[in-house]
């Protein structure tokens, strides 16, 4: 009865360590950076002419780089657009996951990094956060300089 016993723990601490093993994530969720504008498009209204453009904007901007950036891994996701074509408000992104990152794994760094994003940065004009495996970005101005 006891080495019964005996068995049974030990096969009990090896499936609870394997589920485990087996549903941690392969991606570090560690945060590198945050950094997020003073600036609030919710309070400023001399910035932009029509708040719920820019915040549209913003939202259509960040869709887009989930979306996208699980299929650009080697060089990440840019994205420059506006709401609507009646918009005045331009969004300038970029989503970037490290290339081993399987595309489900990339697509979960991305999620917290935009919960992360939107948390703590609410409204910002431009914000960014960094995870040790991802990164996701946003402003109100081009950032990425094109090779000519």
């Amino acid at each position: 009865m006891m080495a019964y016993r005996q068995v049974l723990i030990v096969v009990l601490a090896w499936a609870c360590a394997s589920l485990h093993y087996c549903t941690k994530a392969s991606y570090d969720r560690t945060l590198k950076k945050r950094i997020c504008n003073g600036e609030r498009y919710s309070q400023h209204e001399l910035f932009f002419s029509q708040q719920e453009d820019y915040e549209c904007a913003v939202n259509t901007a960040i869709t887009a780089i989930l979306k996208y950036t699980k299929g650009h891994t080697s060089n990440g996701y840019i994205y420059v657009g506006k709401c609507s074509d009646s918009g005045e408000a331009y969004v300038y992104g970029y989503g970037f996951c490290r290339s081993e990152l399987s595309a489900n794994d990339c697509d979960n760094c991305m999620a917290d990094a935009k919960d992360s994003l939107f948390k703590e940065c609410t409204h910002s004009v431009g914000a960014q956060v960094e995870l040790q495996d991802c990164r996701i970005r946003y402003e109100n101005y081009q950032f990425i300089v094109y090779p000519s």
